[in-house]
This record gives C-alpha cells, structure tokens and sequence, in this order.
C-alpha cells in the first residue's frame, strides 16, 4: 500500500523523502517495483467488486427492516413475528447464502 503511493507520486516527488515520510526504506521500494504481481493480483477487481456487493446487500437489508419492521407500531407480539418472519422470508432468506448449502442462496436452491 505505501509503495503503491510512492510509485503514484514518483513523477512529482522524489523517492527518498516520499519513503522517510511514511516508513519504508528506499531499497525495499525498489524490490517490490521489481517484484512480479502475486498469484491474487488479477482477481482483485473481483474480489473488490464482490465485497461492493456484498456491502450494498447489507445495507439494503437494514433499509428494508427499518421500512417493514422499525416503522410500525404493532398492538401484539404475533403482529411483531409474522412481520418479523414476513421481512426475513422476503429478502434476506433469498439473498443471504449459507454454508450448509454449499454458499448458495435458499431461493437458488429451491429451484
């Protein structure tokens, strides 16, 4: 992460300040320039693309509990079930994956 601010910023500013400042040795800089990508490294984007995802799905959820559950007033604790069991059944059951299933979605799994 450093040496990828350092390499973003070698064309303003030289190198060895730029590696006093944040802690690297200007030699270690220069190795990992030489270095050849991990084995990782081409399946970032989807690796970033997917916690993306992931984070938008969380936060749809929470926006779907407040809308369904958060929001209402109920007069007996079977209105708060069936509203509570109506929400998780809607969406998150349909979305969220399980290990059980082999990471598979309980609506993709009753098809």
């Amino acid at each position: 992460m450093k040496c990828g601010v350092i390499e973003q910023m070698r064309q303003d500013h030289p190198v060895p300040p730029m590696c006093r400042l944040l802690g690297v040795s200007v030699s270690g800089y220069y190795v990992w320039r030489r270095r050849s990508p991990s084995l990782r490294a081409p399946q970032e984007p989807r690796l970033e693309a997917e916690a993306l995802a992931a984070h938008q799905r969380t936060r749809e959820w929470g926006t779907l509990k407040r809308k369904l559950v958060y929001h209402r007033r109920f007069a007996t604790r079977e209105e708060v079930r069936r509203a509570s069991s109506e929400c998780i059944e809607m969406f998150y059951n349909r979305q969220r994956t399980q290990a059980r299933l082999d990471y598979l979605s309980v609506a993709f799994t009753q098809r």
